[in-house]
């Protein structure tokens, strides 16, 4: 049984892009050997993914809040004016 060499495997499909190695588990132009390996990149890019999104979304929120903030502030404040 053949296994596949992450260090080699993993490059190249960083090369090959996300969509063009689902394109290539579709028509099955992946070794068998190599599947689980690309599995695995595929549920690690969706990870990565997530977590950048989730982070985007931290600080999308916190400028909102300070914007919220700054716009409160001044409301009050053309108030006392």
């Amino acid at each position: 049984m053949l296994l596949a060499d992450r260090n080699k495997l993993w490059p190249r499909l960083e090369q090959l892009g996300e969509k063009r190695v689902r394109e290539m588990l579709v028509t099955n132009e992946i070794d068998t050997h190599e599947e689980e390996e690309v599995q695995e990149w595929l549920a690690r890019r969706v990870a990565l993914s997530a977590v950048t999104d989730a982070k985007i979304t931290k600080w999308v929120t916190i400028i909102g809040a300070v914007a919220a903030a700054v716009a409160a502030v001044a409301s009050i404040w053309a108030l006392f004016k």
